[in-house]
């Protein structure tokens, strides 16, 4: 039975599958869809929190979340960028970045939300319009999802659209 396997994991094809299936493990959405982070920003109402430095008003974007964008920070964020120096976002950070196919913010291209807890980032992308049973496109704890973390890890603590102060 051993050598069966070890055959089959030395085919190229199989061995593809395999790490194929892997890799698409931290991509996909939690079992519950994924949803308690939206939930809770649009509870809290986050397109009235304070705006990210730099982004005072919806503005043209060459990010993938979308032609123009808007990003919001709730007052963890706040208070820290009021410190003096931060080696990193401290924990109950959220960032929601709203991404726009347009410049009046009217047809949604991508809402993105980025928290910081205990184990690191956690990251949840929707896109198109937001329905009762949107599901993320992408959601996961760093270093998942691959497609959020490749990006972010060139930012200052894994955010990108500005610095730490």
């Amino acid at each position: 039975m051993a050598h069966a396997v070890a055959r089959l994991l030395l085919r190229p094809s199989a061995l593809a599958g395999v790490l194929l299936s892997l890799g698409a493990c931290g991509d996909a959405a939690p079992e519950d869809g994924g949803r308690a982070l939206l939930e809770q920003v649009q509870a809290a109402d986050y397109r009235s929190w304070a705006r990210a430095p730099g982004f005072d008003a919806i503005q043209p974007s060459v990010a993938p979340h979308g032609d123009f964008v808007e990003i919001f920070i709730n007052d963890v964020l706040v208070d820290a960028l009021a410190s003096e120096d931060l080696a990193e976002w401290p924990v109950g950070s959220i960032i929601v970045k709203d991404g726009w196919d347009d410049a009046d913010g009217t047809q949604r291209a991508v809402l993105a939300i980025m928290e910081k807890r205990e184990l690191g980032w956690y990251f949840e992308e929707y896109t198109g319009e937001l329905t009762a049973d949107s599901t993320p496109k992408f959601s996961g704890q760093d270093p998942e999802p691959d497609v959020c973390v490749g990006c972010h890890e060139s930012g200052a603590d894994l955010v990108w659209a500005f610095g730490l102060p």
